[in-house]
């Protein structure tokens, strides 16, 4: 099934435009959510925001467009580490992100109960393992029935830099 990224009606798997609000449901050469191929004619006809809800939260995927940076330390940043340099090109394909940190409201309706310092739903989550997070992960996989996914160190920088 595809999923309108504006209304988030699903869809049937040959449906090209949402019967909702009749957007194109195709955006990537590839769904950064579920990893379906998408047909090159259809391509780049939609790069909306998606708006996912999970038991009553809801959370914003924003569209980052892919491209080109110089990712890393300049040689002469004196305050970055060795394994921050050499900078360097790195092309990077359009993706989803989150808008906002994963909040603790959100982290324990997926997880239970967090190991918070600083408690407050509306708090981004901290003082948790990457282990944690990553069964954070594949719980909302199985919720959502999506493919969501930490960024990698090169989407978390170019999306950074803005």
């Amino acid at each position: 099934m595809k999923i309108c990224p504006s209304c988030n009606t699903s869809m049937p798997d040959e449906a090209i435009f949402c019967h909702t609000c009749g957007k194109p449901l195709v955006s990537l050469t590839k769904c950064p959510i579920c990893g379906h191929l998408i047909p090159k004619e259809y391509q780049n006809l939609c790069n909306s925001d998606l708006l996912f809800e999970v038991k009553g939260v809801q959370f914003k995927m924003k569209y980052v467009e892919g491209g080109s940076f110089i990712m890393g330390a300049q040689d002469n940043d004196n305050e970055a580490y060795y394994w921050e340099k050499p900078s360097h090109w790195v092309k990077i394909d359009s993706f989803y992100m989150s808008e906002t940190q994963v909040t603790q409201m959100l982290w324990n309706l997926v997880m239970k109960e967090g190991p918070f310092s600083f408690k407050g739903n509306a708090n981004p989550v901290e003082s948790v393992s990457i282990n944690e997070c990553n069964v954070f992960i594949k719980r909302l996989n199985a919720i959502t029935g999506r493919k969501f996914s930490l960024p990698t160190e090169a989407q978390w920088e170019y999306a950074a830099r803005g």
